[in-house]
């Protein structure tokens, strides 16, 4: 029963990542032939800024919850404190970012930004997209395991931002309505998530300063985690905004779009696994898993690799102007390999010991690395799209084999 839970769930949440990622595949094409090399590039280097305050508003939440969830679902009086908890220190983020980016427009030149590209209009449309980003819930569908909930109000959600995308989105001149497009997408998605809240028989109560404070303080570990797996995924492509070119970012972004479509397809089945292993601990299906599907994957990888498939994905996909970004796409293959490796060896494998918090020291260790190997690059005149993917490999190796040590040394 509990095999066909797991299932159910790893299938609900496939299917929710290959969704989350057919709207791409189906508006992406669309995106890079009407904005442009420079319109994607912009594009790119706006979401990589929202990419990462994403992360400040979900403040690890979307790592720890689900195994806390799971572990108390049916006390309903300590879950509906931790969700109204939850849903007040992201509202607290979110009014902060606000205010922070408020003095900060204030006091910096302006001309930076528009020089990148980057409007008053945009960064307003970017708000409104980090805001509606802010508040999703989908890691209290999976704590109580309810998968299919997480697939219908995405679904819902992602077919509305496809829509109004193809139809107000023609030129580099309407950026702003592909954020404009996600936060109302969001917003229907929220609507739904949180009368479902009642429905699962949770409310929204008061919480005292001193239970906030001990939820801020015992996240932090996963915050912290979360922040530092942008020091070698989302940061890079600001950190190319700010020192090259946008094209630059257009090129190294559109290859990375695929690298992040196989890591989110990880993280679909991570997910299902970490809320089971916490209950279960019954680590045999979860190396039965990856192994099956390494071997799978492996060759496939391998033979694309090999025969320069990747030109012939890239030009299909992005249009001919992105060519030259295949080369990067190469490595980035090898390193959805190695990703999916760690994320299943991360807080899945390590929820079965009962030691979860050592996965965020991999992730610190590699980032790390990965600052040095930055500051190094920067004094060497090295920062290229190449260069930072190569140093992305080298971070998830990292990780990889830091877990695995830990595991053998702790299980």
């Amino acid at each position: 029963m509990k095999s066909n839970r797991l299932l159910e769930n790893s299938a609900a949440l496939v299917f929710l990542q290959f969704l989350n990622y057919l709207s791409p595949f189906i508006i992406l094409p669309y995106l890079t032939r009407s904005l442009g090399l420079e319109g994607f590039g912009i594009l790119s280097f706006s979401l990589a800024f929202c990419m990462l305050l994403f992360i400040v508003t979900d403040y690890g939440f979307g790592v720890s919850s689900p195994e806390y969830i799971a572990k108390n679902k049916l006390n309903y009086q300590k879950i509906s404190s931790y969700i109204s908890g939850v849903i007040f220190i992201k509202f607290l983020f979110i009014i902060a970012i606000g205010a922070f980016g408020c003095v900060f427009f204030l006091l910096v030149d302006f001309r930076f930004f528009e020089e990148k590209g980057i409007t008053a209009s945009l960064i307003l449309s970017m708000y409104a997209l980090i805001i509606t980003q802010g508040f999703q819930i989908n890691w209290f569908f999976q704590g109580i395991e309810k998968f299919k909930l997480i697939v219908l109000y995405s679904v819902l959600s992602k077919i509305i931002y496809v829509l109004l995308v193809l139809l107000f989105v023609h030129s580099i001149a309407d950026l702003a309505y592909v954020f404009i497009s996600l936060a109302i997408g969001n917003c229907i998605s929220l609507i739904f998530s949180y009368k479902q809240i009642n429905r699962e028989k949770y409310k929204f109560k008061k919480v005292s300063f001193l239970y906030i404070k001990k939820l801020i303080l015992d996240n932090f570990g996963y915050f912290l985690s979360r922040l530092s797996v942008s020091s070698y995924s989302t940061f890079n492509s600001i950190i190319l905004g700010s020192i090259s070119n946008i094209n630059n970012v257009a090129l190294y972004s559109s290859a990375e779009k695929i690298y992040q479509a196989c890591q989110n397809l990880t993280y679909a089945v991570s997910q299902a696994f970490f809320p089971y292993l916490s209950r279960t601990n019954n680590v045999k299906v979860l190396h039965q898993y990856v192994l099956a599907t390494f071997i799978l994957l492996l060759p496939i990888v391998s033979v694309i690799i090999i025969y320069d498939f990747t030109s012939y994905i890239v030009v299909w996909f992005f249009g001919p102007v992105f060519e030259s970004s295949s080369n990067i796409l190469d490595v980035f293959l090898i390193c959805a390999l190695v990703n999916f490796l760690s994320v299943n060896y991360g807080y899945p494998l390590f929820a079965s010991i009962n030691k979860t918090k050592l996965v965020n020291y991999t992730v610190y260790l590699a980032s790390t690395i990965q600052v040095l190997m930055l500051i190094t690059l920067y004094y060497l005149e090295g920062i290229t799209p190449i260069n930072l993917v190569y140093c992305v490999l080298i971070s998830e190796l990292v990780v990889l084999f830091s877990r695995l040590s830990l595991y053998f040394r702790f299980k």
